[in-house]
């Protein structure tokens, strides 16, 4: 079987968007007789035109555009070349399955501030333009989520206490909240993080 993520699903009709340069993402979804996709609720968008935007978005930002492949996929293999009546599967997988994971992820749509972060399409430009990430690379955050974004994002799925390290080494420069194509306020979210970790510091 193939295992993929996705960049984007489409609620309207469950399809899946996945971007890449490589070719690898292609193979591991048309290869293999079962195709797996498996990833957070926070990538399901309304429709496949919401869906195919933030691709090419989550492409262009993260430095490489046009990408080489777009890959769409809306179920097993299906042919209509007879009569257009739709039969699956054809040559491709002969069964599609989706795993969404919430892993704290609806319990930051409620938080106050944590839920910007559910914003993030993850091109990693926060990552390209800050000073500490550059200095330290992987280090500053804790994989498979660093730089800037991955504070956050470890703080929602892992807890305070495994992000707040990281937090810890960020030097505020702001340029990841400049670059966000999605405006989300980082530094504002890493100093939450920070004060959170240091309260519960404090507590022990």
């Amino acid at each position: 079987m193939g295992i993929t993520g996705a960049n984007a699903i489409a609620a309207d009709t469950g399809a899946v968007l996945l971007v890449e340069n490589e070719g690898n993402i292609r193979m591991t979804s048309v290869l293999p007789p079962v195709h797996i996709v498996y990833d957070g609720i926070e990538k399901i968008v309304p429709t496949l035109y919401h869906a195919m935007t933030e691709t090419l978005v989550q492409a262009a930002y993260a430095g490489l555009y046009p990408p080489t492949y777009v890959n769409l996929t809306a179920g097993p293999s299906s042919t209509a070349d007879v009569e257009l009546y739709r039969v699956s599967p054809a040559q491709g997988p002969k069964e599609f399955h989706m795993v969404l994971v919430d892993n704290g992820r609806r319990r930051a749509a409620k938080d106050p501030v944590l839920w910007e972060i559910l914003l993030c399409i993850r091109c990693g430009r926060c990552s390209m333009h800050c000073p500490t990430y550059w200095a330290i690379g992987p280090r500053f955050g804790k994989p498979p989520y660093t730089g800037p974004m991955g504070i956050p994002w470890t703080a929602v799925t892992r807890g305070i206490m495994e992000a707040g390290p990281a937090a810890m080494l960020c030097t505020h420069s702001g340029n990841c909240k400049e670059v966000c194509p999605m405006g989300i306020d980082l530094p504002k979210l890493i100093l939450y993080v920070k004060n959170e970790y240091l309260k519960q510091i404090m507590r022990k």
